[in-house]
């Protein structure tokens, strides 16, 4: 840790307000936050780009990680859409590991209003919403065992290996119309498949590890079981039966449940999708 008058700092994780000694806020923290995640994505720093690595050639001794040098705000990030004067060629390919909605958040918090004013940044709830999004369309290839973005055709960018996964979407019901709540995708695979409860009631941080339903995947088809109990489900077919503890479909085509909370109400439609 180093200390300045704006308050302590891990070196490369500075944000540009310490180095100014204008003092430390949670944007502050958010900032910092957001180095760990694009080094650990990327394994790149988003401020050790061209321009940072020609003036750090020109210092003769350094008292500090390369890194922490970078951080004072006098860089663009190396993704910058606006200025590519510290543009970078290290670490893994960006595109490879963030998507667009993340992309923008780093913009947000990197770019040169993010670095000059701190409340334009993208702040933690933001982080933990975009993320938790990101956690559930986290699909790892069969063959290459890499990880990436889930999609409708789950073609693995690593290895272009199509890979099988069931995706989970829900749906609010309004009166005769459905909104789109929340979408899980993952792959198939022989362990028991855990779909959180945010599919249903959305992003919340009280209940990060709660879940609706599991999925396990068995001969000829998928097994659900262990249904929350703040919640009715339905077979959405002619009969509309109610399923309880565990029960077997066929993969063979999708699987509508229909919800109701208990608690309030309120309607839901869950859409399985096995995609072999």
């Amino acid at each position: 840790m180093k200390k300045r008058n704006g308050g302590l700092h891990s070196p490369g994780y500075g944000v540009p307000e310490i180095y100014e000694d204008k003092g430390k806020t949670m944007y502050s923290d958010a900032f910092s936050f957001a180095i760990a995640l694009f080094w650990e994505l990327t394994m790149s720093h988003p401020f050790m780009g061209f321009a940072a690595s020609e003036m750090l050639d020109e210092l003769d001794m350094l008292d500090a990680p390369e890194e922490d040098y970078t951080c004072t705000g006098a860089f663009a990030w190396v993704c910058d859409e606006e200025d590519d004067s510290n543009r970078s060629f290290s670490g893994m390919p960006i595109e490879m590991f963030v998507n667009a909605s993340l992309f923008e958040k780093f913009q947000k918090t990197f770019s040169e209003t993010g670095r000059r004013n701190r409340q334009k940044r993208t702040t933690m709830p933001e982080w933990s919403y975009v993320l938790a999004k990101e956690l559930d369309h986290t699909v790892r290839c069969k063959c290459c065992q890499m990880d990436y973005y889930g999609n409708e055709e789950s073609v693995c960018p690593w290895c272009d290996v199509e890979n099988s996964v069931i995706k989970v979407t829900a749906y609010k019901i309004v009166g005769d119309r459905k909104e789109f709540k929340w979408d899980f995708v993952h792959e198939k695979s022989e362990g028991v498949l855990n779909v959180p409860l945010r599919v249903l009631e959305g992003f919340s941080s009280n209940h990060l590890d709660e879940t609706v339903l599991r999925i396990a995947c068995v001969e000829d088809g998928i097994e659900i079981g262990d249904l929350s109990n703040q919640y009715d489900f339905f077979l959405n077919d002619s009969i509309g039966k109610q399923i309880y503890g565990s029960t077997k479909f066929s993969s063979t085509k999708n699987l509508m449940l229909s919800t109701i909370d208990k608690r309030n109400g309120n309607d839901y439609l869950l859409e399985i999708e096995v995609k072999q």
